[in-house]
C-alpha cells in the first residue's frame, strides 16, 4: 500500500501540492493525469523518497520499487545488457536477454554500448532495466516518449506482463496509454 496524506509541497514560492492526499493499494494500476506542473512527477519522487513533502505524510509499504524517469538514466558506456545486468539481484529468476528481446530490441543491440542506441531504444533498455528488478512498485514517468506506434504494444504488453502483480503508477498525458496499461485514471487539479 502507497499512501499520501495531506500533502503540501513547494519549490520556493511555487506552491506543486496544496493538501494532496491519495491511496494505491497493493497491486492497484493507477494514472496519475493533469497539466503540466501540477505535480505529477513530484507525487512519484514523495513515493521514492527523493523529494520530502513540506507537510503530510508519504506511507510505502516494503518491497522492490523500480523507476523508469522521464530521463533514460542509462550508463552510456556500457552495454544495453550491463545496464540490466547491475540491477539484477543474485538468484534473480529475470533474464536480461530475454526482456530486452521482448522489448523488441535486436540481439546484435544487447552488446553495443547504450550511447550507440537510438532514442527509443534507450526507452526500451530503460524500462526492461526496471522490470529485471522484478518489482513490487512500478513507478513510470512519461515512460513511453520517443518510442515508436509499432514497438509500443510489444512495450506495453511486457509492462502489463511482468508487472502483472506489482502496484504500477503511470504518469502519463495520453488517455490511451493508460487505458493500454489497465490504468484507473487519477487526475490532478491544478492549483489555479
Amino acid at each position: 500500500m502507497i499512501a499520501l496524506k495531506n500533502i503540501c509541497k513547494n519549490y520556493g514560492q511555487q506552491e506543486v501540492l496544496k493538501d494532496f492526499s491519495a491511496e494505491f493499494p497493493d497491486g492497484s494500476k493507477t494514472a496519475l493525469m493533469g497539466h503540466s506542473g501540477v505535480g505529477k512527477t513530484t507525487v512519484l519522487k514523495l513515493i521514492m523518497g527523493l523529494e520530502k513533502p513540506d507537510s503530510g505524510e508519504v506511507f510505502r509499504s516494503e518491497g522492490r520499487l523500480a523507476a523508469v524517469f522521464q530521463e533514460d538514466r542509462l550508463i552510456e558506456e556500457m552495454s544495453a545488457l550491463g545496464n540490466l545486468k547491475i540491477v539484477l539481484k543474485k538468484g534473480a529468476e529475470a533474464d536480461p536477454e530475454e526482456i530486452l528481446e521482448a522489448m523488441g530490441l535486436a540481439k546484435e543491440l544487447l552488446a553495443k554500448p547504450v550511447r550507440e542506441l537510438s532514442g527509443g531504444e534507450k526507452r526500451r533498455v530503460a524500462i526492461a532495466r526496471a522490470l529485471a528488478v522484478e518489482p513490487d512498485v512500478l513507478l513510470l514517468d512519461e515512460p513511453f516518449k520517443g518510442i515508436d506506434e509499432a514497438t509500443l504494444p510489444k512495450v506495453i504488453g511486457e509492462i502489463r506482463h511482468r508487472a502483472e502483480r506489482a502496484t504500477v503508477i503511470l504518469v502519463t498525458h495520453s488517455e490511451a496509454e493508460a487505458g493500454e496499461m489497465g490504468c484507473a485514471v487519477r487526475k490532478i487539479e491544478g492549483r489555479g
